[in-house]
């Protein structure tokens, strides 16, 4: 994301969680996580994967998960998926 992109993502997230009246912070490097993780679910299965994919992230780290580890297995699913779930 650029600088621009960055700040109104960031804005978006402080109105969410206000709205949805939760304590939730989100590191930047978390957000990249998963707005990478959405990118290749997107990219390699399909695009309503992506939501989906963040859902599922989002659950697991609030289960006690770290995003980036979380981000990097669902980069290596996403990588060897395919029509039949594995490769």
């Amino acid at each position: 994301m650029n600088p621009e992109q960055s700040e109104r993502v960031q804005r978006w997230i402080e109105r969410l969680v206000d709205e949805l009246t939760i304590e939730a912070t989100m590191d930047p490097a978390d957000v990249e996580a998963v707005l990478d993780a959405a990118k290749a679910a997107a990219h390699n299965i399909e695009r309503p994967a992506a939501p989906v994919t963040t859902y599922l992230m989002g659950y697991a780290v609030a289960r006690g998960a770290d995003a980036h580890s979380v981000g990097q297995i669902v980069d290596r699913l996403a990588r060897e998926f395919d029509d039949t779930g594995v490769q």
